[in-house]
């Protein structure tokens, strides 16, 4: 490949990391519109005169939730939240105001379309890979090093000299 072709290649590839990288910022910016226009009203309106203060219902205060960044950091309330709000649980048919199902709706799309740009993001990341510690029975096998069995267990060593030693 000549090297026009390859600069040539080059930037193309860089090009589509970079439209890549304005794709996601710009649906995280849709998600933050979206999170200020539409699920903070909602919020206010519905869920804050219940969910706050100093005995809030359920112990759940949704006034930490403010901001985008702070719903990000809690997986299980916003699933919770998903939830009671498929079901049409919350508010509850005794709260004074209730949502029209186009507003509710709204909300639940707004955390449906944030699980899908969290996927998005971390696709391909296999998350924290712990190390594994052997256990005695593999700590002398063959086949953690990679050799032939040699017949003897080299009687009075510790299993990390049996592991690789000659």
């Amino acid at each position: 490949m000549s090297l026009s072709k390859t600069t040539t290649a080059g930037l193309l590839l860089a090009g589509a990391f970079a439209l890549q990288g304005v794709a996601s910022e710009s649906g995280a910016v849709a998600l933050e519109k979206s999170f200020v226009g539409k699920v903070r009203p909602f919020v206010e309106t519905y869920c804050v005169d219940c969910h706050s203060g100093e005995k809030p219902k359920a112990q759940f205060d949704i006034t930490v939730y403010a901001t985008m960044n702070s719903v990000i950091r809690d997986y299980e309330r916003r699933q919770l939240v998903m939830e009671r709000l498929q079901s049409a649980e919350m508010p509850p048919e005794k709260a004074k105001h209730k949502p029209t199902p186009e507003f509710r709706q709204n909300v639940i799309d707004w955390i449906q379309g944030f699980l899908r740009h969290e996927a998005q993001q971390n696709a391909g990341d296999p998350g924290p890979v712990l190390a594994r510690r052997s256990n005695g029975r593999e700590a002398g096998s063959p086949r953690r090093c990679g050799r032939a069995a040699r017949g003897d267990l080299r009687k009075g060593k510790p299993h990390h000299m049996l592991l690789c030693s000659t």
